[in-house]
């Protein structure tokens, strides 16, 4: 029974006994002394063991005299050639020391002192220029540390550079240059101080930068006109914080900018950069000096005098829609925009039933809006017109516009009749048609039931009829009838009664006399006897060569004579009657004679050719234009001709202006023409003209390399085609002419 009592003992004293897991086996007192920055010990504060391999640490606290002591036996799984660090912070103040566990050693001493942030005192800066600044700092104390590293962090808004780092080892006074500042510009700053454990920080200081003259290139002018031209400069240095800029000019240099008689108005400018001016109200053909001047609070520069010349321009035209288009007129008009820096310029119209045109109004002088009217256009149809304007400096169009002429019902109306059976008619209007056939119904009612043959007229006014064949002592009635393309149109009815008819007159056509010079013919006849007629109604039917008749006004004759009237015969063959009706109502005719006439002195027609002018550059889509002249009033054939004696166009007119539009001509061409006019007997033609069409330029450049470092040359190319003049501009103040330039940049640049 006893043995069995002593084995539980035993039992019982081994499960209560603990069974250690990792860590050593053995005590490693860890101690020392901590101190702070100034040599005092530290009291009550925590120091923390820590074994970095393992992640696990213990912590103890200094007693009085700052001494602590941990036994690394305690710390769970701490194991021979772990890193141990030791660490306090107290007071704003820390420090640490690592080691490499060795047990052989069987304890570890460490003591240290506690380090803090540096001292450091802002001395301000001075030595302020324009671009650079130095900062005065002082540092009191290193931390308790034996270095610290200072420099200074600046910028405009905010720390965005920092000077180098200088390591200081004791306390002392150093100084910072800030350089590459801007000019006029107030900058913040604060000084910064780390040692190995601790950083200190200055407060927000700041200075401002000195203004220095700012620096201004003239550059060459662009967009020269007549009247105005525009200016340019860049400023390369604003040299504070904001610059004024303008330009002064003149027609004469000037060594001093304040001598030029103008000046633009100031813009101000914050930063490097291109500005530019309008000017205007500038003379024609005048060469004028400029250059761009810049100022601010430091003081004023100016860049170097360059020049411009001013010149003419073509004028600018718009071809405004046609007004008061009737059946054979219209009104034409246009507006010079801008007279191309001349005080008025000729302007005038083509047109025609197609772009071609083929007519051309005379030149008016113009400043502004203008009109001229047109006539004898056909009824019914669309013509097309544009304006032309002209000055020294070459012909300009407007673009093409139509208008179509109206087309209406002709009207009649019937006259009273005054001369027996001679029926009386008068068209008032042709409706726009250009010609129209007229008649007369009649007969014993009001349902007419006969007709007379249709006569053609081609413009308004009276027409006459002679009816035979009729009844004595009936009443008859009639109205007049008038026809065109829209229709028929009726005149009133009206009545005549026919008495007992006696004879007729005695008549007899006699021959003509010729006035070759004035083209007149004379046509005589012989009323012999009235034949028992108390009178009669006498006139002259003629018919020229190509068969269109004519009637000479109706003469009252109550007793025998010669009759006799002057026509406009004009060249050629002519046929003509005396015809006589008695008051009794019965006509007699005299027989046919016939004369012919043939000038005495032919006029030539004459013809200049009035542009493109001789020389000239026209666009792709131009004009020929020419005036012609005949004396005799004759019908002319008017030819348009290539150099070559190639036809272009023919037109039949008389006296003008005539014009004939060229489409789609080649780019950068060379065309020859000339014109003829003839009046069937004499020719002229104007000399051989020319012109040229304007080139097809395609620009095409590069440049090599395209990324510019500050003071490498630069290689420019042009592969373009159809130039013939170059203005390189640098951006930088500097120009060239020349079609492959090189330039170098005096700062970095990307080039567009």
């Amino acid at each position: 029974m006893k043995k069995k009592i002593l084995i539980l003992v035993i039992v019982g004293m081994l499960a209560m006994t603990p069974v250690r897991i990792g860590g050593l086996n053995q005590p490693f007192p860890v101690y020392g002394y901590i101190k702070d920055s100034h040599g005092n010990a530290v009291v009550n504060a925590a120091v923390y063991i820590k074994d970095v391999s393992k992640s696990t640490y213990m912590v103890v606290y200094t007693n009085s005299t700052g001494y602590y002591q941990a036994n690394l036996y305690n710390l769970q799984n701490c194991e021979n050639g772990d890193t141990i660090n030791v660490s306090c912070s107290y007071n704003n103040e820390i420090n640490y020391v690592l080691f490499t566990l060795d047990v052989t050693e069987t304890s570890k001493n460490i003591s240290f002192n506690l380090i803090g942030e540096p001292s450091i005192s802002d001395g301000g800066a001075y030595d302020i220029t324009a671009s650079s600044a130095k900062i005065s700092v002082t540092i009191n104390d290193l931390g308790g540390d034996n270095y610290c590293k200072v420099w200074i962090e600046y910028g405009i808004t905010s720390y965005g550079s920092v000077t180098t780092k200088q390591t200081i080892y004791s306390p002392s006074t150093i100084s910072f240059t800030l350089n590459n500042l801007k000019s006029d510009t107030t900058y913040h700053y604060r000084i910064v101080a780390q040692n190995s454990r601790k950083i200190a920080y200055t407060s927000d200081s700041s200075f401002t930068t000195l203004a220095s003259l700012p620096q201004v290139t003239t550059l060459s002018a662009t967009g020269v006109t007549y009247s105005e031209a525009t200016l340019r400069g860049y400023l390369n240095v604003v040299g504070a914080k904001n610059c004024e800029v303008w330009f002064v000019y003149d027609t004469v240099s000037h060594s001093n900018w304040q001598d030029y008689v103008y000046s633009t108005p100031h813009k101000n400018l914050t930063s490097p950069s291109s500005f530019s001016q309008i000017i205007n109200g500038l003379q024609i053909n005048t060469t004028y000096h400029f250059r761009a001047v810049a100022k601010n609070k430091a003081g004023l520069t100016y860049g170097i005098d360059l020049t411009f010349t001013t010149h003419m321009v073509k004028p600018s035209v718009i071809t405004k829609q046609a007004t008061n288009v009737t059946s054979s007129a219209a009104t034409l008009n246009g507006e010079l925009t801008d007279l191309g820096g001349v005080d008025s310029c000729q302007v005038w119209f083509e047109y025609g039933t197609t772009t071609s045109y083929g007519s051309a109004t005379p030149a008016i002088n113009a400043t502004s809006s203008f009109s001229i009217n047109i006539s004898n256009l056909q009824p019914g149809k669309t013509y097309h017109f544009r304006a032309v304007a002209k000055n020294k400096a070459g012909i300009t169009y407007g673009i093409d516009m139509v208008f179509t002429t109206s087309t209406l019902k002709a009207n009649v109306s019937t006259k009273s009749i005054n001369y027996a059976i001679v029926l009386n008619g008068e068209l008032t209007d042709l409706g726009g048609d250009t010609s129209c056939q007229v008649w007369f119904e009649y007969g014993t009612t009001t349902n007419y039931g006969n007709t007379t043959d249709k006569i053609v007229l081609n413009q308004a006014g009276s027409f006459s009829i002679i009816v035979t064949g009729l009844e004595e002592n009936r009443t008859y009635h009639y109205r007049a009838v008038v026809e065109n393309s829209k229709g028929i149109t009726y005149g009133n009815d009206m009545t005549f009664r026919m008495l007992s008819l006696p004879s007729s007159p005695v008549v007899e056509t006699m021959n003509a006399s010729i006035d070759a010079i004035n083209g007149t013919a004379t046509l005589y006849g012989n009323i012999s006897s009235l034949n028992g007629n108390d009178y009669c109604y006498a006139w002259f039917e003629y018919w020229k060569e190509n068969g269109e008749k004519h009637v000479t006004n109706v003469r009252i004759i109550n007793h025998e004579c010669i009759l006799n009237e002057t026509i406009n015969a004009g060249i050629g063959n002519h046929t003509f009657q005396l015809v006589a009706v008695g008051s009794g109502g019965v006509a007699a005719y005299g027989g046919l004679k016939s004369f012919f006439v043939s000038r005495a002195y032919n006029h030539a027609p004459s013809i200049v050719a009035l542009y493109p002018e001789n020389g000239s550059v026209a666009g792709r889509n131009a004009s020929l234009g020419v005036e012609v002249r005949d004396a005799d009033n004759d019908s002319l054939i008017l030819s348009f001709y290539w150099g070559n004696g190639s036809i272009i166009k023919t037109i039949e007119g008389y006296s003008g202006i005539y014009s004939i539009a060229l489409h789609n001509l080649s780019y950068n061409g060379y065309y020859s023409w000339y014109a003829t006019v003839t009046d069937g007997m004499d020719t002229n033609s104007t000399l051989v003209m020319y012109f040229w069409t304007q080139k097809f330029v395609t620009a095409d450049f590069y440049w090599q390399p395209s990324i510019v470092v500050e003071g490498e040359n630069v290689s420019f190319f042009d592969n373009s085609t159809g130039a013939t003049s170059w203005l390189w501009n640098f951006g930088d103040g500097n120009i060239s002419n020349e079609s492959n330039p090189s330039h170098s940049f005096s700062r970095q640049e990307s080039i567009l």
